[in-house]
């Protein structure tokens, strides 16, 4: 959780938030500053700050429910959390650019519907258990399922079209600000 207000800070401050010994220091000047000028609880960037409340609230309830109900298939559990936050900073940053009116390029919105299919395939053969990480070898192999795809079985798969997803969300991540590649930097909206 605290790297998740560390990285929320940072994303915030677009990275120009420094953690060194005088941060508390800086932190009552800030804090004293807002309030002789009434603005304490009013954020500077509103949209920023919800989509960051957004996303803290759904890792908070991540880390809530897995205290409360994962007890042994940990991985799995970190796993959804990291899936969780890829999608949540896709949007975040894919939110913000549709607001700013920016355009997304064709490439990109075909990585995008790429991305999103294999991410649901990925999700189906996911959800079919067929490890258990709780469990021996041996008696994680009972869960094994027939082939499907002569040698594959539903486990491979989704760590084929898991990578896949991957592949296609980070190359969407990419191309995402291909449009502003001829817009001087200070033309640019920073999210």
């Amino acid at each position: 959780m605290g790297l998740c207000i560390f990285l929320s800070v940072q994303i915030y401050y677009v990275g120009r938030c420094k953690f060194d010994k005088t941060i508390f220091r800086r932190m009552a000047a800030s804090v004293k500053n807002d309030v002789s000028r009434r603005r304490l609880f009013r954020p500077l960037h509103w949209k920023r700050f919800f989509l960051l409340i957004v996303g803290n609230l759904c890792n908070f309830g991540l880390a809530i429910y897995g205290n409360v109900n994962i007890k042994q298939d940990f991985a799995k559990y970190l796993l959804t959390i990291l899936l969780l936050n890829l999608l949540l900073y896709m949007l975040f940053y894919t939110t913000l650019k549709i607001h700013y009116k920016e355009k997304i390029l064709l490439q990109t919105k075909v990585y995008i519907v790429i991305a999103m299919l294999t991410w649901a395939a990925a999700m189906y053969f996911f959800l079919n258990k067929t490890t258990s990480w709780s469990k021996t070898p041996a008696q994680s192999r009972t869960y094994n399922q027939a082939c499907v795809l002569k040698f594959y079985d539903f486990h491979d798969i989704w760590h084929i079209l898991s990578a896949i997803s991957m592949f296609f969300s980070f190359m969407m991540l990419l191309t995402l600000d291909d449009d502003l590649i001829n817009t001087h930097r200070s033309l640019i909206p920073v999210f």
